[in-house]
């Protein structure tokens, strides 16, 4: 785990929205772009208050403190990591959540995306909620690249929301500046985690509700402990690409595997354009790779 000390602040990127050119041209330098009360926060908040909800329903906040402190319940630990009964049921309800899959859509954060990537773009509707409970230490994300589990178009790039304000206790991700140029490199016997090299430009800010930070598929990050003690580290991680590349086909189920479509859809409108709204798109939609693959020539 990269300590904080060592991490350079990420570069505000806001003033560059609108000028493509000096856009892109500081993606393709740094392999990350950050921008500053770039979402409403208000919108952001009515994602975490749903999310919060689901959490306090499945027994996880703490009850003796407000439900917006998102306090973790002592002995209660949700982790996608061990794919208990319990977290596997609360995953499935946040997944249900219309709120959740609605944020990716924003008209700004697909603003930012189409200036970057120069074409039509489309959100990948895999979304993933990070709930990352206080002192689970050896669940945090080691160092890796989302090319190894997204696939297809290695020029996809992900958006990381925190659904609140994420301070240095709470952590949240780190990245490695310019890592993108060394391409897609090998991963150890974990099928994730890559080496990452002493005095490597690791880059860190605390963030608060609005700013998202976006990544290319091959810029290597990291999630930062939560060391806070006491309080959930809520996030989302969402993928998008140009509508003219290929994507794996995995990419178009629900996260984890935890529901289908159907499921996630049962409770909202059957006309709401949210549901299978990919379908229409012109998608080279390619068989998913093998769990486990290695980049060419290794």
């Amino acid at each position: 785990m990269v300590p904080l000390t060592a991490c350079s602040p990420f570069v505000d990127c806001s003033p560059l929205l609108g000028d493509r050119e000096r856009l892109q041209a500081a993606a393709r330098e740094r392999g990350y772009l950050f921008f500053r009360g770039l979402l409403p926060a208000a919108d952001v908040a009515a994602v975490r208050r749903a999310v919060l909800q689901v959490t306090a329903a499945h027994g996880a906040l703490a009850e003796d403190a407000a439900r917006e402190d998102a306090a973790a319940r002592t002995g209660v630990h949700l982790t996608e990591y061990d794919r208990t009964p319990e977290f596997v049921s609360y995953y499935r309800d946040l997944q249900r959540l219309r709120v959740f899959h609605a944020l990716p859509h924003h008209p700004r954060l697909m603003d930012a995306l189409e200036q970057l990537l120069g074409e039509a773009v489309w959100v990948h509707p895999r979304h993933i909620v990070h709930a990352i409970f206080p002192a689970d230490l050896q669940y945090t994300t080691p160092p890796h690249q989302d090319f190894q589990p997204v696939r297809g178009a290695p020029d996809t790039w992900t958006a990381w929301v925190p659904y609140g304000d994420c301070d240095a206790p709470l952590g949240g991700l780190a990245v490695v500046e310019r890592s993108h140029a060394g391409g897609w490199l090998a991963v150890g016997a974990d099928h994730e985690t890559v080496t990452v090299g002493d005095g490597a430009p690791w880059v860190w800010s605390p963030m608060q509700a609005g700013d998202v930070l976006l990544f290319h598929s091959l810029t290597i990050h990291q999630g930062v402990d939560n060391t806070s003690g006491a309080r959930i580290r809520l996030a989302g991680s969402f993928r998008y690409q140009r509508v003219s590349d290929p994507v794996d086909a995995a990419a178009l189920t629900v996260h984890l595997g935890v529901l289908d479509w159907e499921q996630v859809y049962a409770d909202w409108a059957p006309d709401d354009p949210l549901r299978y709204y990919w379908r229409p798109l012109p998608l080279q939609i390619q068989p998913s790779w093998p769990t486990v693959a290695k980049p060419d020539g290794d």
